[in-house]
């Protein structure tokens, strides 16, 4: 259900953000800091995209934009914490590891 509310441009970043939260996760850096870099990615791609679409010209168009941004970096973060939810939940049932 999660995925129905994530804009289809948006979907490649989802297993974008699940790598870059494994290789951040296998770093020094701890949890809390990966969390919010990651959420801070993930705004920050889905704004570029955002901004470059739309033709803003005016502020309300401004706020638009911020809010889709927002919403939607949130969103595919959540949706790449559910890819890992399945990825290990499937390890677990094939016994792979």
């Amino acid at each position: 259900m999660l995925l129905s509310f994530i804009k289809p441009e948006f979907l490649i970043l989802v297993p974008v953000l699940f790598l870059i939260k494994k290789i951040l996760k296998e770093s020094f850096i701890n949890n809390k800091m990966s969390c919010l870099i990651i959420n801070l990615f993930s705004i920050f791609l889905t704004s570029m995209w955002t901004f470059a679409t739309l033709s803003i010209t005016c502020f309300k168009q401004i706020l638009s934009a911020i809010f889709i941004s927002v919403s939607q970096g949130i969103l595919i973060v959540e949706g790449s914490g559910f890819l890992k939810k399945y990825i290990s939940r499937y390890i677990q049932q094939k016994n792979i590891l």
